[in-house]
């Protein structure tokens, strides 16, 4: 248990004081500054009569231990090691300190570095498939371009006209004309006998045989 001083004891409350005066078997009433002066009383008791053990005890101890190196006169006290121990920590926390800053920095410029390759690989790319883009643009180009021709040539091909065939019928060939004696004929007029010399009458036909049919004029 601590080693309570006077100052110790006035700071106590009331009742922890009673309660060490009761673990000791003194009285417990009074006020508290009697209560304070009964229990150092026996607090002093206590070390006169625990002091001539403890330096019985450590008299036995040093005749144990192995004399240490003499000290020389005039030798300062030897230096605190609680000290050099806490000044130890405290370089080895300011160096891991020290340490972990510039992991974190190395990292850091690792994972830009990192970013950036990758933003490069992404320009990349895109440079590569507008290249393709653009080359397969000219090649449809030029495809057309070659079929525009033949496009042409079709189309003339197909919108040009036919000569319509004349038929020309000549000045001697016989027309029957329908009179009352005679039966209603009919008239046919092919491509060789339309295209005789001298012909008067014309008619366009579209390469076939134009039959023509006398009309009666008998009243």
């Amino acid at each position: 248990m601590a080693t309570l001083t006077g100052a110790d004891l006035s700071k106590l409350r009331v009742v922890d004081l009673k309660e060490h005066l009761s673990e000791r078997g003194l009285s417990t009433s009074g006020l508290k500054a009697d209560l304070v002066k009964r229990l150092q009383t026996a607090l002093d008791e206590e070390n006169d009569v625990n002091k001539p053990q403890e330096d019985d005890m450590d008299t036995e101890e040093d005749s144990h231990s192995p004399p240490g190196p003499p000290q020389h006169a005039g030798q300062g006290p030897p230096p605190q090691e609680p000290q050099q121990q806490k000044q130890l920590l405290e370089t080895q926390k300011e160096a891991l300190g020290i340490e972990q800053v510039r992991l974190l920095e190395q990292e850091k410029e690792l994972l830009g570095k990192a970013q950036q390759q990758q933003i490069m690989l992404e320009e990349e790319k895109h440079q590569k498939i507008l290249e393709q883009t653009r080359i397969l643009q000219e090649e449809r180009q030029q495809q057309l371009q070659q079929q525009v021709p033949i496009l042409a040539v079709t189309e003339q091909v197909m919108v040009t006209p036919l000569a319509p065939a004349v038929l020309v019928a000549a000045a001697t060939t016989q027309v029957a004309v329908p009179t009352a004696a005679t039966p209603t004929a009919t008239l046919v007029l092919t491509p060789a006998s339309a295209t005789a010399p001298g012909g008067t009458v014309t008619s366009v036909i579209s390469q076939q045989t134009t039959i023509l049919t006398p009309v009666s004029t008998a009243s």
